[in-house]
């Protein structure tokens, strides 16, 4: 408080005496106002001093508002000296400026640990007092290349990335993550520069990470290509149309049972040959009529028996 009040009662003046220095106790007299003929405390003196012969050169340039050409002169300030006087503090906040990585930790049995806004915790390099848990800084947010109200992408770094921390405006309250780092230990899904023209994004499967779903776009000139990988399940859902062109072949595989279901018609035309090979049993189930048009002939061979049946 005296601090933040050390000027209330502040006095201004100039003079020509060069032996006033601040923190100095300055004697008044004969001053108009009475009360002020009393001991001030300088808590100021701010020196001005003009020789423009020392520079001949510069004689005639100096110009001053108050017409004051040559000599010296101050202006001090001073308080009363019965006022508890306390200099003012001037602590400004430190500053970061730049970025710094750091280590993404967590809680011992866990691989991934945020909070519901997709924050983060870390432990700085230089940090040598935390021990590399839950409890080892503040919360970080992480950048996004999109980010809105429920849709956007969202990575969350994983305990054990290194990342890139900056500190927004440099002020050190405000740490957020720009980015994560491969280094000798985390190295990229495929080596480099090998395989160079492959941009990849592959994910790792917690716990545990026995799995992976990945992306893969090759960019090489003739070998171009997309690979897509599910650990497990892959479900699209296409709200209205789907349309699929395959310029040369098209290979299914499928290990287990295949099912179809069509709400309405299915159309269906080849234009060359239609091969089907069944290796077991063919059973089909017509709820109304089958039509079978052959426009040359129609075969039919059966090893053993042939039966139809109708009404």
């Amino acid at each position: 408080m005296n601090a933040t009040r050390h000027d209330y009662r502040l006095g201004e003046g100039q003079s020509d005496q060069p032996r006033l220095v601040s923190g100095h106790f300055l004697p008044l007299d004969g001053h108009p106002n009475e009360d002020w003929n009393d001991l001030w405390l300088l808590t100021e003196v701010r020196h001005e001093g003009h020789q423009p012969q020392v520079f001949e050169e510069s004689a005639h340039e100096i110009q001053s508002p108050d017409n004051f050409q040559q000599g010296y002169r101050n202006t001090f300030f001073a308080t009363p000296w019965q006022a508890l006087y306390r200099p003012p503090l001037h602590h400004p906040k430190p500053r970061i400026f730049g970025s710094q990585t750091a280590v993404v930790t967590g809680p011992k049995d866990q691989e991934i640990h945020c909070d519901r806004h997709g924050r983060v915790k870390v432990q700085f390099h230089w940090d040598r007092e935390s021990n590399g848990d839950d409890k080892s800084s503040c919360w970080l947010r992480v950048s996004s290349s999109w980010a809105g109200n429920r849709y956007g992408g969202m990575t969350i770094p994983r305990i054990g990335m290194e990342v890139l921390v900056t500190f927004l405006e440099g002020d050190p309250d405000q740490p957020l993550i720009s980015g994560c780092l491969y280094h000798a230990e985390h190295i990229p899904p495929y080596d480099l520069p090998a395989h160079q023209t492959r941009s990849v994004f592959r994910t790792l499967s917690s716990p545990g990470g026995n799995g992976s779903n990945e992306l893969r776009i090759e960019d090489r000139a003739g070998q171009e290509h997309i690979y897509v990988h599910a650990q497990r399940d892959w479900e699209q859902n296409i709200e209205h149309q789907q349309k699929i062109r395959v310029g040369h072949e098209r290979h299914d595989r499928v290990e287990g049972n295949s099912y179809s279901e069509f709400k309405a018609e299915e159309h269906c035309t080849v234009d060359g040959n239609r091969l089907t090979e069944v290796k077991a049993d063919d059973h089909l189930t017509v709820g109304g009529t089958q039509h079978i048009r052959a426009g040359d002939g129609l075969l039919a061979h059966a090893g053993q028996e042939i039966h139809l049946k109708a009404g």
